[in-house]
């Protein structure tokens, strides 16, 4: 009797509810599967849970080769009772710190103060340095920002950018640290810097 060859499949979980396993790769050779994972995925950005790929959000599963093994698979995997409470709370996380990442690069484009284009031609954008603080009220520096250095608005970053909202969101993502504020404590930040220049002037 023949040895049975067996087929790896690399499956991620892509899900934004945390149940969307998809399969992405397969070959008879496990190393080669493997390498796959590590070389294109591992360590580099999950694209909803704002963190670094992990093995808990893959498997490598070895199958007969066949579609109908793999669909089994998946929808096996899919169930949401196969989820983890661990999984599971990721995921809810991820979504509601997406949300919240979009809300405040929404908030941050309308407040944007349009500035004179570079030397280049990049176009820039001022926005208060009280927009970017942590979690004790320390101003941080956002990613992508330069120190605004001008003397016509108060303190603050400038953003080169030819797609701002999508900088912005990308900048609040990858800031360490930095308070993602709901709305309205955006919207009471931008009246207080109002009120701050009018008393200045």
């Amino acid at each position: 009797m023949s040895k049975e060859t067996k087929y790896y499949t690399l499956i991620l979980n892509y899900g934004v509810e945390g149940d969307e396993w998809v399969d992405v790769y397969g070959s008879y050779s496990r190393s080669e599967v493997v390498d796959v994972w590590e070389e294109g995925f591992k360590g580099y950005t999950h694209e909803y849970y704002g963190d670094v790929w992990r093995e808990k959000h893959m498997l490598i599963v070895p199958t007969d080769g066949s579609p109908e093994a793999l669909r089994a698979v998946l929808e096996s995997l899919c169930a949401p009772s196969t989820l983890s409470s661990e999984v599971k709370k990721e995921a809810i996380e991820a979504v509601e710190k997406k949300a919240a990442v979009d809300a405040m690069a929404n908030s941050l484009e309308a407040q944007a103060v349009r500035m004179d284009n570079d030397g280049n031609g990049n176009p820039r954008y001022y926005l208060s340095a009280y927009f970017f603080q942590d979690a004790e009220g320390n101003f941080i520096r956002p990613v992508y920002a330069n120190k605004y250095l001008g003397k016509k608005y108060g303190r603050g970053w400038v953003f080169k950018s030819f797609a701002l909202k999508n900088d912005l969101r990308q900048s609040i993502d990858w800031t360490n640290g930095l308070q993602i504020f709901p709305n309205e404590r955006m919207d009471r930040i931008a009246q207080g810097i109002v009120q701050i220049e009018e008393v200045q002037s």
